[in-house]
């Protein structure tokens, strides 16, 4: 009787424990994603004296829109590369920042897996068109220089 109980009961701890890795799993993601939104939204409030303030308005959209339509999921950026760009993010964001703070959240998200490579080239030029006005295949395709 003794045994049977001391079995149940380490099987039971088991499967709590089991329950509990879960648990953390399944949020881990979430809370790094949300760790790496903060780190870009704090370019909103931010701006470079040197930059208007529209430019700047646009620019941070850009980078928060293709982060969280980068790293949306473990599906789409493991959770490895997510927990890398994010402490690369925060480090790389916690000084100074300007217009190449943004660009460099553009490069670093192409790095992060294929599909936001994919991503990044489709969008980063209509980005770079709004932000620097240089011309992309959408401004063209309509006939705006």
């Amino acid at each position: 009787m003794l045994k049977f109980r001391i079995r149940t009961a380490l099987i039971a701890m088991a499967v709590i424990a089991v329950l509990v890795f879960a648990c953390v799993r399944i949020t881990e993601y979430p809370r790094w994603r949300q760790r790496g939104a903060n780190a870009i939204a704090t370019l909103q409030e931010r701006r470079p004296s040197n930059v208007p303030a529209k430019t700047w308005e646009i620019a941070t959209n850009w980078a928060l829109t293709a982060y969280a339509n980068t790293c949306f999921s473990g599906g789409h950026v493991p959770l490895s590369e997510l927990k890398a760009f994010v402490s690369e993010a925060e480090e790389e964001l916690s000084g100074p920042v300007d217009l190449d703070s943004i660009d460099w959240v553009w490069g670093r998200l192409a790095e992060t897996s294929p599909r936001s490579e994919e991503y990044v080239q489709r969008f980063q030029p209509e980005y770079r068109f709004h932000v620097y006005g240089e011309p992309s295949p959408v401004s063209l395709k309509h006939g705006i220089p």
